[in-house]
């Protein structure tokens, strides 16, 4: 290990998603059957690009359903770049040339075609999100790693990317070191599938992370002052056919079924990545929390055991599968997934960065603030000389003096997957008020939920699901680190909890034009949430809690009595 490696800690351990096109042939090496009806893979612009010129247009439909394993790689699909052909049992070889060598002749004329290795049951990984010159400083600072935006070259145009080899790499290998061989789960989603209308991101299938290939620069046919390395590198994964290590969603059998029967709901049985980890699940390849790997599996769940209802096979395999890996997942994710964004919100500048360290030192499922606690008294005692410099006297003197309910807030704050900006905005009373939000510390300790509710309609909302997860953790989680009195809630169906989830149905409904929704829709839509634990209201539940609903939801009816609900604000409206 370098010097420089040496000054940071080990990078926490995260998951990747990796973005693919539709295929209507499972991804294995081949060109789709019916080329000429997949116009779902056109969500993405290069295979749109490639597709809207005269001369490619059609040329799909001479090799259809043949293995590009046989083909003249200049026949080649244009989805062979975009990861169509991740499930591909055999090695390939594909040639990629610079984007920027026709049109900027004087920068990049000495780039030369580069041959990149894909080895079988692989796809090659571009986190596009990390390789922008206008977030790169900011991603230096929150990892520790050393970029220099004055190494970027001058090219005579406008550009968004990083274009210098050093930063490409440090970037990119910061990415990598997150995701771990035979520990980090590997998603693969489309933006589009042809079976089901919905905007909402598709889980394709999920496996482990076996490899992650070494990066390759680019070759030079000449001497030339830019160097660069191919952003792509290749991740290996677990599935394979016979589904044991991973599995993909049963898509092709859907379609069949609906064949036959055109009444029955696709989205039944299709796994949604989580909308509330939207980020995470975009820019074709991305880092994926605990917390968003938890809900992909619980989605996954679901819909595969609706699936079994009706599709033929035994899905015995991949239920198991999937549920020993919520199991692990719950253990690593721990009690406090939000501790960075806490810390950032008490004002330590570096808190995502000194709560990776601290991670990076715990076992798994342990509670961190212990070590946080002495962090402040001690930081030499517990972080490295990089880390301990962001905990200053006055920072740490203001921990010591910190009330019992200040310090309890930022701890229930961190049981929670948040953003910077979200903690921020619950903790810094100042932020509250400016934002509008009026509840108070006491009234948020006693009723988390009230985090959602109060930030719905700011410019970050928290996601009531993210802080579902938080106050009902999976049992290895609850057992060790129960949520203490009076944030803790007493069973599914708890009041606060109900009301929560009510005003998030509501919500959904507005924001597809319905200003209220029949009480029956609104509890059949709460039954049908994929959560842990299920909320099983029912008409006399909601009788009981209503009283709680009061300043938020007003309780109506339609004409012929069916008893409605409405948010305030558009029955103000």
């Amino acid at each position: 290990m370098s010097q420089e490696d040496a000054e940071y800690p080990e990078y926490p351990l995260r998951h990747i998603s990796i973005r693919v096109p539709w295929h209507d042939n499972e991804w294995k090496g081949t060109v789709c059957l019916e080329p000429e009806l997949n116009g779902s893979c056109l969500r993405l612009p290069r295979i749109a690009d490639h597709r809207s010129n005269p001369k490619k247009s059609n040329q799909c439909e001479p090799i259809r359903g043949q293995s590009i394993k046989k083909l003249d790689p200049k026949t080649w699909p244009c989805c062979v770049a975009e990861r169509g052909m991740f499930m591909s049992p055999f090695e390939y070889t594909r040639i990629a040339t610079h984007p920027y060598v026709e049109h900027s002749p004087e920068t990049h004329g000495h780039f030369a075609p580069t041959p990149l290795r894909h080895p079988p049951y692989s796809a090659p990984a571009v986190p596009f999100n990390w390789m922008f010159q206008e977030s790169m400083e900011e991603k230096g600072r929150e990892y520790g790693i050393h970029v220099d935006p004055a190494r970027e070259p001058d090219l005579r145009f406008d550009t968004t990317w990083v274009q210098d080899k050093a930063n490409q790499l440090a970037l990119l290998d910061c990415f990598h070191k997150h995701v771990k061989p035979d520990k980090s789960l590997c998603f693969f989603y489309a933006k589009e599938v042809p079976f089901v209308e919905d905007s909402r991101r598709v889980i394709i299938g999920v496996g482990w992370v076996r490899h992650i290939g070494e990066a390759v620069e680019y070759k030079y046919s000449r001497p030339g002052e830019l160097h660069s390395v191919l952003w792509e590198r290749m991740v290996q994964h677990s599935i394979r056919p016979s589904f044991k290590e991973g599995f993909l969603m049963p898509y092709l059998e859907l379609i069949q079924y609906l064949r036959d029967h055109p009444d029955y709901d696709p989205a039944l049985a299709t796994a949604f990545a989580p909308g509330d980890f939207f980020d995470e699940f975009s820019y074709a390849t991305e880092l994926v929390t605990h917390d968003a790997a938890i809900e992909a599996l619980l989605s996954c769940i679901g819909a595969l055991t609706r699936a079994r209802e009706v599709l033929p096979g035994n899905y015995d395999t991949q239920l198991k599968w999937l549920h020993d890996r919520l199991g692990e997942l719950w253990k690593m994710r721990g009690p406090c997934p939000g501790l960075g964004s806490a810390l950032c919100a008490f004002g330590v500048e570096y808190g995502t960065f000194i709560a990776r360290e601290i991670e990076a030192k715990l076992t798994s499922n342990t509670d961190p603030w212990p070590i946080v606690d002495k962090a402040f008294h001690t930081p030499s005692s517990v972080l490295s000389p990089e880390s301990a410099r962001q905990l200053d006297a006055t920072i740490c003197q203001k921990w010591k003096s910190l009330p019992a309910e200040r310090k309890s807030l930022l701890k229930l704050i961190s049981r929670f997957n948040l953003q910077t900006n979200q903690a921020t905005n619950i903790y810094v009373q100042e932020e509250r008020e400016r934002l509008g939000i009026s509840v108070t510390d006491r009234e948020i300790i006693a009723d988390p939920y009230l985090i959602y509710e109060s930030t719905r309609l700011t410019a970050n909302p928290v996601n009531v699901l993210t802080i579902d997860r938080g106050v009902f953790p999976d049992d290895v989680i609850q057992k060790a680190h129960p949520l203490p009195e009076p944030s803790a809630l007493h069973g599914g169906s708890d009041a606060r909890r109900v009301r929560a989830l009510t005003i998030f149905d509501l919500e959904k409904a507005s924001s597809e034009g319905h200003t209220l929704q029949r009480k029956r829709d609104v509890i059949l839509a709460i039954r049908d949430l994929d959560i842990r634990p299920t909320c099983l209201v029912d008409a006399d539940l909601m009788n009981a809690i209503e009283p709680s609903l009061a300043g938020e939801i007003d309780v109506t009816a339609l004409k012929d009595g069916s008893p409605c609900y409405q948010l305030r604000r558009l029955a103000a409206v």
